[in-house]
């Protein structure tokens, strides 16, 4: 578009135009099959409520209050779309949370689990065993040599 708009040809700029055109077009085709963007709105802004808001507390009647359903209409829909329940949603996000903070900090567990919406450090390794198969620090461990 900016090599045709730069030309010294007749209709240069309706060239250019038409490219730009062109351009728009297949990128709304490659975003339209994006799930992201084919979501329920209501979904989206629960899911960013959820990432946001990820060290509080888990309330699954303030999500269904923020994202304007009701509660068994939040959870019919979030699963839906996702494939999973807003709390399993949250507690993966938090867990790849800890794993990035595993990976590139020197952050002490109880750090880690305060930082990724754990109050209790026994909790969050329990869960983060259950997620990665293994301890919090076997993981560090492993992928810090």
């Amino acid at each position: 578009m900016v090599r045709v708009s730069r030309r010294e040809l007749p209709g240069a700029r309706d060239l250019a135009a038409n490219a730009l055109e062109e351009a728009l077009l297949w990128a709304n085709v490659v975003a339209s099959k994006d799930k992201w963007v084919t979501m329920d709105v209501r979904i989206r802004k629960a899911i960013d409520y959820l990432i946001s808001h990820s060290r509080e507390p888990f309330a699954l009647s303030k999500l269904a209050h923020f994202s304007g359903l009701s509660v068994s209409r939040l959870a019919l829909l979030f699963k839906k779309e996702t494939s999973v329940s807003p709390q399993q949603f949250l507690e993966r996000h938090r867990m790849q949370q800890a794993c990035q903070l595993l990976r590139l900090t020197s952050l002490g567990i109880t750090e880690i689990a305060h930082n990724s919406g754990y109050a209790d450090p026994f909790y969050f390794s329990n869960r983060f065993r259950r997620f990665a198969g293994q301890s919090p620090s076997q993981y560090r461990a492993e992928r810090n040599p």
